[in-house]
């Protein structure tokens, strides 16, 4: 029986419970607290229409430390918060995964736990959550994929992790040199996550329109230029369009849903690295400044009145 648990029961972690959920020999739970921790008790997780009733435990129970794989699915935002309940839950054996967006999760989450419990992952899918309903097309999701991190757990690590998803509901691919992978996601959400979030569009605007794929493409040269700093080169990015020309990824949705978005961990992180090698990105400060802005319209900053 290998024991797994999520922290992150949104557009991420769902798709592991509802792939986890009915498999054999696999004891899932789901870590939360306080209020959270209630709602989900009470109500469950809805995911593609069905309701799934979950085992949820807080962070100190007995039956939640030494879990044998542990999957942050949180948003970027919040991960900060939950460092100590990964850290309460992470024993001598645990694999720790965290297949968020972004590229410094591994090792903000190892800085507490110990690089050794790492292995680097990232996830591929669309999904969309409103309130505590989840949907995501499972035919169109590739899933996850992990691999070793260098300094990271062991090669055994990701090979327990394979194991522990055969025979699952969940997708998973080995890959070889996780971080070119993870920075080549990390690259395609700043190219198309981002510009789609300021412009309010569908993704097919990125390819009816030569100036929305001008703005693309300008973000994608300022990845690169900083991936290249880092030592990492990445490959041509491949721009297919999509069958659902109104699609809208995470960004937009936190937009449209006045949630705040990830703008810090896309746009502000790649600044911040950049920084670090004397590297100017024009366009990523604009978009991060743009996106902010249209948070801060979102919580009603400027509403005015005439006589203000």
């Amino acid at each position: 029986m290998a024991n797994v648990a999520v922290i992150g029961a949104g557009a991420i972690g769902a798709y592991y419970i509802c792939g986890l959920y009915d498999c054999g020999g696999i004891s899932l739970s789901v870590i939360a607290s306080g209020e959270r921790r209630d709602k989900l008790k009470k109500e469950g997780l809805t995911i593609n229409g069905r309701r799934y009733a979950l085992t949820v435990r807080t962070p100190q129970e007995q039956a939640a430390a030494g879990t044998d794989l542990l999957l942050v699915c949180v948003k970027h935002g919040a991960l900060q918060a939950i460092l100590p309940d990964i850290r309460a839950v992470t024993g001598d054996d645990t694999i720790v995964a965290s297949p968020m967006n972004g590229i410094d999760s591994e090792e903000v989450i190892g800085n507490v736990v110990g690089k050794e419990h790492m292995i680097g992952s990232f996830m591929r899918i669309a999904s969309e959550r409103i309130g505590q309903s989840v949907t995501f097309d499972p035919d169109k999701t590739d899933g996850i994929f992990f691999g070793k991190l260098p300094g990271g757990a062991p090669e055994e690590a990701v090979e327990r992790t394979a194991d522990i998803f055969k025979g699952s509901g969940v997708r998973w691919h080995i890959s070889r040199d996780i971080v070119h992978d993870i920075w080549d996601k990390y690259m395609r959400n700043i190219c198309f996550n981002l510009p789609q979030a300021i412009l309010g569009v569908g993704v097919g605007a990125f390819y009816d329109s030569e100036h929305v794929a001008w703005i693309s493409k300008a973000l994608e040269e300022e990845v690169r230029k900083t991936a290249a700093a880092e030592g990492i080169i990445l490959g041509p990015l491949v721009r297919k369009p999509k069958d659902r020309k109104a699609a809208a990824y995470s960004t937009l949705q936190d937009i449209r849903a006045k949630r705040h978005t990830e703008i810090d961990m896309f746009a502000g992180t790649l600044l911040r690295t950049a920084g670090k090698h004397g590297l100017k990105l024009p366009y990523t400060e604009y978009t991060y400044h743009a996106i902010r802005a249209l948070e801060e319209k979102n919580d009603g900053k400027f509403d005015y009145t005439d006589d203000e």
